[in-house]
Formats: structure tokens, C-alpha cells, sequence
């Protein structure tokens, strides 16, 4: 996931606020924990709006050839 925030970021915002620092390695293993759950909830995200999407337009043929007749 790019943020434009990485270790090095994250561990200065820590240290000016009087937090221990996060090791890369432990950064590292979050960041793929992390990302991993991000990606599926944006695929979960994608499959909902495409579902609103295709039912949205259906309804609106629907409107419209109801109003030819």
C-alpha cells in the first residue's frame, strides 16, 4: 500500500511524541498484514458498486422504455 508514509516517517512521528520507534522488519510485516485486508475490502467495495451500478441502470431502462409505451 503506498501512502507516501513508510518506517522511517512513521518513526519520527513516534519519537515526537515519546513513542519506542517501530523496527523495519515489524513495519514490514504489518504493512503486509495490512495491505492484504485493504486489497480485499476495496475488491469487496468494487463488487458492491458494481452491483448498485448494473441494478441502477436496469431500473432506469426500465423507466425509460416504460415511458415509450
Amino acid at each position: 500500500i503506498e501512502s507516501g508514509t513508510g518506517n522511517t516517517h512513521l518513526n519520527k512521528i513516534l519519537s515526537a511524541v515519546n513513542v519506542p520507534i517501530m523496527h523495519t522488519s515489524v513495519f514490514k510485516r504489518y504493512e503486509k498484514k495490512v495491505g492484504a485486508a485493504i486489497e480485499e475490502l476495496a475488491k469487496e467495495s468494487c463488487l458492491e458498486n458494481l452491483k448498485l451500478e448494473r441494478e441502477m441502470t436496469i431500473e432506469k431502462e426500465c423507466l425509460r422504455s416504460n415511458k415509450l409505451e
